[in-house]
């Protein structure tokens, strides 16, 4: 599972499940469409979080509260690992691109905070 926000004291983590199991999903790096689902694919070598192939699948989020990850072993292990923040960000855009829609208001700003959300539209402009 990646986390995919820095939640306050009061905020749920939110997770999107992995896989390593390429069955017929895209072995092209970073954000790929699998069956109307967005993906982000991330080969073995390109970061020392995963040891092997690996597919962030980013159609569902699953909040998990901050007493669950304090207290249930199979969280407190994940305590300390992150994906680097540039390929996090990439990673998240790749869930607004395709799962923007999908995503509960509640969890956008604790995803995507609002500064992010301007700055983009202002890198936006200059950028076409």
């Amino acid at each position: 599972m990646v986390l995919l926000n820095t939640p306050s004291k009061t905020d749920d983590y939110l997770f999107v499940p992995t896989t390593s199991q390429k069955k017929i999903r895209s072995n092209s790096p970073g954000c790929v469409r699998h069956y109307g689902a967005g993906e982000f694919f991330i080969p073995i070598g390109t970061s020392a979080f995963f040891n092997s192939d690996t597919w962030i699948i980013l159609a569902e989020i699953f909040p998990i509260s901050r007493k669950t990850i304090q207290t249930d072993p199979e969280y407190t292990k994940m305590k300390g690992t992150a994906l680097p923040s540039k390929l996090m960000d990439k990673v998240i855009a790749c869930l607004f691109k395709h799962h923007s829609d999908d995503i509960p208001e509640m969890y956008e700003p604790l995803i995507r905070p609002k500064i992010t959300d301007w700055t983009l539209q202002l890198a936006g402009r200059y950028n076409t």
